[in-house]
């Protein structure tokens, strides 16, 4: 067998694809989210089918998080280990996938999945600059 050259690596990510977004009961829950499933399903499958990697990002927020009111400018949602933080109903997230969790620490806002995590933004660029050639993102935007 022969096997054809890596010239980079494709990923298809999901961003933040929650309930806290994408449900109508979420915390911040952006009208229309839940739509996301289904072509996010689709656009999985094309990339397992194709051996690209799998990642999403979510909020998991402690539950005294500086993010929140009073302090910071959001209402509770993501809250680590809550229905809030569950990705949404019918996402395919294969048990391969990487996930990024950010806001983790009372401090941090989690806007970006290697905020305060060193090692993790070296992994970042070299995803981003040294092994990915694509990248496919899904998610809900407001």
């Amino acid at each position: 067998m022969i096997n054809k050259p890596a010239t980079g690596i494709t990923m298809v990510f999901g961003v933040d694809p929650q309930n806290c977004f994408g449900h109508p009961n979420g915390g911040l829950y952006v009208k229309g989210g839940e739509k996301v499933v289904e072509p996010g399903n689709k656009l999985i499958a094309y990339g397992l089918e194709n051996d690209y990697l799998i990642g999403f990002s979510c909020d998991w927020h402690p539950n005294n998080s500086d993010h929140f009111k009073p302090i910071g400018p959001w209402p509770r949602h993501g809250v680590a280990g809550t229905w809030d933080a569950e990705f949404l109903s019918g996402l395919n997230v294969p048990a391969t996938s990487y996930i990024f969790r950010k806001g983790t620490k009372k401090h941090e806002h989690g806007y970006d999945p290697f905020e305060g995590k060193p090692m993790m933004v070296l992994a970042s660029k070299m995803c981003s600059y040294i092994l990915e050639s694509k990248r496919y993102l899904l998610g809900v935007l407001q």
